[in-house]
């Protein structure tokens, strides 16, 4: 029993929190960025954010980093989803998704990254790291479901 718990300590201490933000204009396209060469996943499509950081609100924590890394401020968040990456027997990372429908400044590769709009039924889960890809299937799916609705 107490190795089980030791084991449940050692996940526990060692799980970070990042803050991503699917940024989504009124056409329905979405923002993303292209992985860079030399970090894991590179050439696959990525949306922006990052770590959380102790003490700090993951809303916050959103728009510090779309600030840093997209030069946005975002107006309107909304949540979308939450995913479990487990990165290794010491790391497992919780992916807080959110929806950012409403923002000031025009987002674009702050750190030189390539960006692009894409819309967001053309979206390829594939394209994305494996820990997006069923976020992808449940955008896809909530946007038809919304536009059915609209028509």
């Amino acid at each position: 029993m107490a190795d089980i718990l030791s084991d449940m300590n050692r996940h526990l201490n060692n799980e970070q929190n990042i803050a991503i933000g699917i940024i989504i204009n009124t056409n329905n396209d979405i923002f993303v960025a292209i992985r860079p060469d030399g970090k894991s996943y590179a050439g696959l499509f990525e949306f922006p954010g990052g770590k959380v950081e102790a003490d700090e609100d993951i809303q916050d924590a959103l728009r510090r980093e779309l600030m840093e890394e997209v030069g946005i401020y975002a107006t309107k968040i909304e949540d979308f989803s939450v995913e479990k990456s487990v990165v290794s027997e010491s790391l497992c990372l919780i992916l807080h998704f959110f929806l950012v429908t409403a923002w000031e400044g025009e987002p674009f590769g702050k750190e030189g990254q390539t960006t692009q709009w894409i819309a967001a039924n053309t979206l390829i889960p594939d394209m994305f790291p494996p820990a997006n890809q069923d976020v992808i299937l449940k955008l896809q799916s909530d946007i038809i479901h919304l536009n059915k609705n609209n028509q």
